[in-house]
């Protein structure tokens, strides 16, 4: 099943969520994971996920300039699904992958984003962040994660 059909198909149950979850496990998808307010699917050989969202999607939000290079923006999104690139979230390699975020963006915006190893992955060997939620205080913290990056950067490119 394509990106495209399994659109089609949400929309012809008529954004129908327990129909759309039903027929994609006929079809055999298979729960890849489950958060506080998502549930993915996929196949193996597969190249995207399906996320079900039980409650207002955060996938709407604003894409925080700190992380816009290691997000992975959805092929499609509203108020109860998410269709978007999979990503390689073996334990080892999303352990990899955020901490190589984490020593980009700093520690205090992985939590006010609330980025943790269960939430990145690579595609490519690139890190990668598939979900994130923007939690309080995040315009501070932006801010200075932001200064202290270029800081860095400037840092190397002298070396």
């Amino acid at each position: 099943m394509r990106k495209s059909q399994a659109l089609k198909l949400y929309l012809e149950l008529e954004k129908n969520l327990e129909s759309f979850a039903s027929e994609i496990k006929k079809r055999g998808f298979i729960k890849f994971g489950e958060g506080s307010y998502k549930v993915t699917y996929s196949k193996n050989k597969l190249n995207y996920v399906i996320k079900l969202c039980s409650s207002v999607n955060d996938e709407f939000s604003h894409v925080p300039q700190l992380i816009k290079n290691f997000y992975i923006p959805p092929y499609f999104c509203d108020e109860q699904i998410v269709i978007q690139q999979k990503a390689n979230t073996n334990k080892v390699i999303a352990q990899r992958a955020y901490f190589k975020i984490k020593q980009k963006i700093g520690i205090p915006a992985c939590e006010s984003l609330d980025i943790n190893c269960r939430n990145c992955g690579e595609i490519n060997k690139k890190p990668v962040v598939f979900d994130f939620c923007e939690l309080r205080g995040f315009d501070e913290v932006d801010e200075r994660c932001l200064e202290n990056m270029k800081k860095k950067d400037l840092t190397r490119r002298r070396s």
